[in-house]
Formats: structure tokens, sequence, C-alpha cells
């Protein structure tokens, strides 16, 4: 079984993950397509360690993106809030656009979280091991 880690992340992280069955990923291989990103995870905290023991995922499929500029206290606890509260569950990408957009305005500006990422200046893609 592979295990896929993702250590240390900052506050405000976010994990793009390609979840997709086997019929799906046969599929787009044979037909040369991109999967999109369809699961989208936000550490409100900092300093988790992620791993995920899933045999159909692989590096490709997991990846990390760490805020350049840190969050500060005041950006950490009304990211918990809004993830408590229960408003913005942050589970696909336009909740997580909303969510990141709500504590620091003007992050995004746009429609997809993958297009935005690959050239974003307030976030960086972090290799995975």
């Amino acid at each position: 079984m592979k295990k896929i880690e993702i250590n240390n992340l900052p506050a405000g992280s976010l994990i793009l993950i390609k979840r997709y069955n086997i019929f799906k990923r046969l599929y787009a291989k044979l037909f040369k397509k991109q999967l999109k990103y369809n699961e989208v995870w936000l550490d409100p905290v900092g300093n988790n360690s992620f791993e995920f023991k899933d045999t159909t995922l692989t590096k490709h499929d997991v990846t990390a993106f760490v805020p350049k500029k840190k969050y500060s206290k005041e950006e950490i606890m009304k990211l918990f809030e809004v993830l408590l509260s229960g408003m913005i569950s942050a589970k696909d990408d336009v909740e997580a656009i909303l969510l990141i957009n709500l504590v620091r305005p003007k992050t995004f500006e746009g429609s997809t979280l993958e297009e935005l990422l690959d050239n974003n200046r307030y976030y960086n893609k972090k290799e995975l091991k």
C-alpha cells in the first residue's frame, strides 16, 4: 500500500486531491484527458500532518499549496470560526475560494481553483514525499 505524507503545513494551506475510481482513471488515460481535482481540504490551524493510505492515490493525485505570507492570529481565528459555524465547508473548490477570499479579500479572482493556484502570487506549490 502506498502512503503519501504531507507534514508541517502552515495555517491556510490547501490540499487538492484527485479521487477517482479506476474506470474514470483508465478512460482519462486512454483519451489523454486531464482529471480535475475533486476534493479540497483546508488546514485552518497549521502544523498538522496528513497521511493518505489510499491505494488508488499517487503523488500526482495529491497537491499541497501553502500561503506565501503567513496567516495572522486574527485570520486563523476567522478561518476556524467560519469552518466551525458550518457556513462554508471548503470541500469543493468554489467553497474554498469563498472561504479564502472571506479571510483575505481578492486572493483569488476567477472560477476554478486549479487555474488560480497555478499562477497565483499568494500561494506556492509544495512538493510531496
